[in-house]
C-alpha cells in the first residue's frame, strides 16, 4: 500500500498555510465573486500555458492575476512541492533542511512547503515586490499562529541574479520581511535547499540558448548550496516545460561531472565559479530518476516525464477549476532533485557499487542512504518475502528502476509498464492480464497489477521477450522498493 504523503500533524500544518494564503487572496477583492475570479484564472492560465504571452510578463504585479494565483496556483505549487519533498524523504535522500533559497518564489509556496519538512528560514527571490509582500504577510500570520518560519525577500529578476548578490545580502542593505524575527542576522549562504518551482522555464524562454543559459545560471549558484544540500527544480508536466527540464537535467549533470559527453559552452561566470570552488561542480541526481546518466526519454523522441499524485483539492480550488474549465483531480509535475557532493559521481559509484544483482550483470549504484545498504547486501538475492515461500532463488534476467508510465494493455493482452532502470535505460515489464496459467497468478501474488507511475521496483527471474522487454513468469521475483506516496 502506498504511504501517505503527510501524517496528521503535517496535514494540519499544511492546511494552516493554505488557509492563510487563501485569506490573503480573498482580501484582494472580488468578495463573493467566484465567477469573476475564475475568469481571471482562465485568462492567466491561457497566458501561461496557451499562447504563453504572460510568461515573464510581471503578471503578479496585477492584482487580478495575483489573486487568481493565490487562490489556485499557490495551493497547487505548495502541495506539489510538498509531495516531491515527501517522496525524497521516503527514498531517504532528503537531507536535514533548515535554510532555503527560493528562486522565482512568487508568494512563497515552495518555501512554506519546505517548512513542513523542517525549514525555518528562507530567502525569497522574485521580480514581483507585490508577490514578496504577500509572502511576508503569510509568514507573519503564520508566526502569530506559532510557526517558526522566517522569511527575507529580495526583489530581483532571476535573469540578473547571481551568487555575488547573495554575498552582499546583509542587514545593512536589505530590510527583513514582516515575517522575520527582529534582532537576528539576515540569512546568508550556504543553504540546505535551493528550490525553483515553476520558474526556471520562464528564464530566457524565447532565446535559442535558453537551456545553456539556465544551466550556467544554476551552476553559478552552487557555491551557495552546502555540501549534501539539494537543488530542486519543479516544473509543470506539460511537454513544453517537461522536455526542456530533462534537457537541463542532462546539461547540468554533464557540466557537473556526473557523466561524460560532448563539448558545450559554459559561461565565464559559471567557469569562474567551478574553478574557484571545484566541489560546486559535483552533482548527482537523487530523484525522481534512479540514476545520473543521460535521460533515456530524450533518446526516444523527447518525451515528457512526470510524477502524478491523486489529490482531493480544497473546495475553492475545485470550484475555481470547474468554473475555469481546468482538470484538477490530481497534481502533476516534472521535477529533478540534485545533491551536491565534494566527490565526483564516478568516485562515489566506485566506492559503493557491489556484485551483480541476481547474477545477471546489472550493477546498482544506489544513492543517498541506500548506498550503505547496497554495499552490505548487493550480493544477496531479493528478500524472501518478495517470493512465495518454498521457491528457489530467482534466476534469469533482472531489472531495477522506476515505473514511468501508466499500465498499458498491448495487443497480446498483456499489462505492460515502462521502467527507467538504474543503469539509465528504458525497459518494459509485462504479464498477461487474463490468463488461467500460473503466470497471471504469480503476477497477482507479487502485486504486479497494482504498480503505478513513480513506484520503484526490483524484479528478477524474468522472461526475456525481446531486447529490453521482460515478462513475469512463475519463477519471477518482484520487490516494490517504494510505492509512490499519495495524499
Amino acid at each position: 500500500m502506498a504511504k501517505r504523503l503527510f501524517d496528521a500533524a503535517m496535514a494540519r500544518h499544511a492546511a494552516e498555510w493554505y488557509g492563510i494564503s487563501k485569506a490573503e487572496g480573498l482580501a484582494l477583492g472580488n468578495k463573493g465573486q467566484v465567477q469573476k475570479i475564475a475568469e481571471n484564472l482562465r485568462a492567466l492560465q491561457r497566458g501561461l500555458t496557451g499562447d504563453r504571452a504572460r510568461v515573464a510578463s510581471g503578471y503578479m504585479d496585477e492584482k487580478s492575476a495575483l489573486q487568481a494565483y493565490l487562490l489556485y496556483y499557490w495551493p497547487v505549487s505548495f502541495y506539489e512541492t510538498a509531495a516531491v519533498l515527501a517522496e525524497l524523504a521516503e527514498r531517504r535522500t532528503l537531507p536535514n533542511i533548515q535554510t532555503v533559497l527560493d528562486l522565482g518564489s512568487g508568494p512563497g509556496p515552495g518555501s512554506f512547503a519546505a517548512s513542513l519538512f523542517g525549514a525555518e528560514r528562507a530567502v525569497l527571490v522574485d521580480a514581483s515586490q507585490a508577490a514578496l509582500d504577500v509572502a511576508s504577510k503569510i509568514a507573519e500570520k503564520g508566526r502569530q499562529g506559532g510557526s517558526s518560519m522566517e522569511l527575507s525577500a529580495l526583489a530581483k529578476d532571476l535573469q540578473d541574479f547571481s551568487v555575488g548578490i547573495l554575498s552582499r545580502f546583509s542587514s545593512s542593505s536589505i530590510e527583513p520581511s514582516a515575517g522575520f524575527s527582529a534582532g537576528r542576522a539576515l540569512l546568508e549562504p550556504p543553504f540546505d535547499l535551493i528550490i525553483a518551482s515553476h520558474s526556471i522555464n520562464e528564464l530566457w524562454h524565447d532565446e535559442p540558448e535558453r537551456i545553456e543559459r539556465r544551466r550556467n545560471m544554476l551552476l553559478s549558484l552552487l557555491p551557495a548550496l552546502r555540501e549534501g544540500g539539494l537543488l530542486l527544480i519543479i516544473e509543470p508536466s506539460a511537454h513544453y516545460t517537461s522536455i526542456p527540464l530533462l534537457a537541463l537535467r542532462d546539461s547540468l549533470l554533464e557540466a557537473a561531472g556526473s557523466f561524460t559527453g560532448g563539448n558545450f559552452a559554459v559561461s565565464d561566470e559559471a567557469r569562474a565559479t567551478l574553478a574557484a570552488d571545484p566541489a560546486a561542480a559535483h552533482l548527482f541526481c537523487v530523484g525522481p530518476c534512479p540514476h545520473s546518466d543521460p535521460c533515456p526519454m530524450r533518446a526516444i523522441g523527447d518525451r515528457p516525464c512526470f510524477s502524478e499524485w491523486k489529490w482531493d483539492a480544497p473546495t475553492l480550488v475545485r470550484k475555481l477549476a470547474e468554473m475555469a474549465g481546468l482538470d484538477r483531480t490530481s497534481l502533476k509535475a516534472s521535477w529533478v532533485a540534485f545533491q551536491k557532493t565534494g566527490e565526483k559521481l564516478g568516485a562515489v559509484f566506485a566506492r559503493n557499487m557491489g556484485a551483480d544483482f541476481g547474477g545477471q550483470g546489472i550493477v546498482f549504484a544506489r544513492q543517498g542512504a541506500d548506498f550503505a545498504e547496497h554495499a552490505a547486501n548487493s550480493a544477496a538475492p531479493p528478500p524472501a518475502a518478495a517470493r512465495p515461500s518454498g521457491l528457489p532463488p530467482a534466476a534469469g534476467p533482472a531489472i531495477s528502476g522506476r515505473i514511468v508510465s501508466e499500465p498499458m494493455l498491448n495487443k497480446a493482452g498483456r499489462i505492460r509498464y515502462i521502467v527507467c532502470t538504474e543503469n539509465g535505460q528504458l525497459s518494459t515489464i509485462s504479464a498477461p492480464q487474463n490468463d488461467p496459467t500460473a503466470i497471471h497468478a504469480q503476477a497477482s501474488t507479487l502485486g504486479f497489477f497494482n504498480l503505478a507511475r513513480g513506484d520503484l521496483i526490483e524484479a528478477s527471474g524474468l522472461e526475456e521477450r525481446g531486447r529490453s522487454h521482460f515478462g513475469i513468469i512463475p519463477a519471477s521475483s518482484l520487490r516494490i522498493k517504494m510505492k509512490a506516496p499519495r495524499f
